[in-house]
């Protein structure tokens, strides 16, 4: 059985279970007190056997609620960040003292560089690859030249997935197709860039 604590959101109606909102952190020291209270006032109405907790601000949180894990087990896991700021996210897992699940290798490395190991090292899961498309047809549905370079990005189109960056790469690729899969708030904004 799973429970949510977490801010609203766009999947929020897609949560199963039992929810208690908490507010965002975002990077801002002083909304942590209210956070782990929240945190706290859903531990004692939902009594968890474990807390997860997503990330370096949630993971501080999380500490204050729950003593470090002592009052109730608890662990984060860590998705990664950019590089400039693994020394922060680093510095924030040491003071919540809290095991750490690393989302991927990259993520386990970057923590080892600034002092930090990960408990375990668990890859996001993915589901097996589909069958490879059939060349010719996407040519003809997409109205692209035979055989032109082809190159797909698939994901959520947000800021970290930088696809404009890759749009304005293969400008310097003549005859290069950039075909971009899926939604998000810089749908808009790419589509005013092609």
């Amino acid at each position: 059985e799973v429970a949510t604590a977490s801010a609203p959101g766009a999947l929020a109606g897609e949560m199963r279970g039992a929810s208690f909102p908490v507010p965002l952190v975002r990077r801002q020291p002083w909304r942590l007190p209210s956070a782990a209270w929240a945190l706290r006032r859903a531990l004692r109405d939902w009594r968890p056997d474990l807390v997860h907790a997503h990330n370096p601000g949630m993971a501080l949180a999380v500490s204050m609620a729950t003593a470090a894990g002592r009052s109730v087990p608890a662990f984060v896991s860590f998705h990664g960040v950019a590089d400039e700021d693994y020394r922060a996210a680093a510095w924030t897992f040491r003071l919540a003292a809290l095991p750490i699940v690393a989302c991927g290798p990259g993520v386990a490395t970057g923590l080892t560089e600034h002092g930090v190991r990960a408990r375990e090292t668990i890859v996001n899961g993915i589901s097996p690859a589909p069958p490879p498309a059939d060349r010719q047809a996407l040519e003809q549905e997409w109205s692209l030249s035979a055989g032109s370079p082809l190159v797909v990005s698939a994901g959520r189109l947000v800021p970290q997935k930088n696809v404009l960056l890759a749009l304005k790469a293969l400008v310097q690729v003549p005859g290069t197709v950039l075909a971009v899969l899926g939604e998000g708030p810089l749908e808009g904004e790419l589509r005013r860039a092609t």
